[in-house]
């Protein structure tokens, strides 16, 4: 587990490079999804993003570690569903995630029409 100021504010599974934030942040539009992962945290030591294509694939290959992790330290676990991810296209849409029953695949959709579920990662250095 991670922790800021004395609150538990990220979990990692064994293997993983980064720490997965507590709880969604909300359904929202890529901008809001964007802006709220960075302003997940307040430490200074720690980063939060919202994170790339690849952190959510490594996620989703260990989310039943993940979701462990998160159900024993108060967080919520991750819906099958729809995530927002940092990563973008060429004709500036921005990827999306969708995981369903632990397969997924990737999406293009417009930043500003769309709305998803939103989880941070953190990066501590």
């Amino acid at each position: 587990i991670y922790c800021c100021n004395g609150t538990v504010v990220g979990v990692k599974a064994s293997g993983m490079s980064f720490y997965v934030g507590m709880q969604d942040l909300g359904y929202m539009n890529w901008t809001s999804a964007n802006s709220q992962c960075k302003n997940y945290v307040s430490c200074s030591n720690v980063t939060s993003t919202l994170p790339s294509i690849s952190h959510l694939d490594t996620i989703y290959q260990n989310v039943s570690q993940v979701n462990t992790l998160l159900s024993a330290s108060g967080g919520t676990q991750f819906k099958e569903t729809h995530y927002w991810s940092s990563t973008g296209s060429a004709n500036g849409n921005e990827y999306g995630y969708y995981a369903v029953n632990m397969s997924y695949d990737t999406y293009l959709w417009s930043p500003i029409t769309n709305n998803h579920y939103v989880r941070p990662v953190l990066f501590s250095y």
